[in-house]
């Protein structure tokens, strides 16, 4: 259904309208729910890709709110890159970094070699999952304090 897709350059922003912030509280607690189902499923890409999707949009989100070049259509690394002129992200820019290279490899390399076997590797995303969902709840909780903060 084409109501799941929106045009990569908006993004709708609790400023917006109070709305908007329900939803994506009730979205951001469904992904959760799919990542921790996913993770005691298996499905371990899936989590994996569910968290940068989720970490992807806490960095858009910020960097919207506090540089002037607002974020379009970038990469996961540019997202990050951004992100370290953001003084109270620079905690989480290496080991997001460090993960963000664990997590190509765990998507791209699958196929690519026979050593380790793909069982091998496929456990191995196991960890990489679970750092995701870790890294994510990091992120979400330096920028809501932020935001906190901010509001007095």
């Amino acid at each position: 259904n084409s109501y799941f897709f929106m045009d990569k350059d908006v993004r709708k922003t609790v400023k917006d309208s109070p709305e908007i912030g329900k939803l994506r509280y009730e979205t951001y607690k469904g992904v959760i729910s799919k990542c921790d189902s996913a993770i005691k499923e298996g499905f371990y890409l899936e989590a994996i890709t569910l968290m940068e999707s989720m970490i992807f949009d806490r960095l858009t989100s910020i960097i919207n709110e506090t540089q002037e070049k607002q974020v379009k259509s970038e990469t996961f690394a540019t997202l990050i890159k951004r992100s370290e002129k953001i003084e109270f992200l620079l905690p989480v820019i290496d080991p997001l970094n460090k993960w963000r290279k664990q997590r190509n490899a765990s998507l791209h390399e699958m196929a690519k070699s026979l050593e380790p076997t793909f069982s091998e590797k496929y456990n191995a995303t196991k960890d990489i999952a679970k750092e995701g969902k870790k890294l994510f709840r990091e992120v979400d909780k330096i920028i809501s304090d932020y935001r906190k903060s901010n509001k007095k």
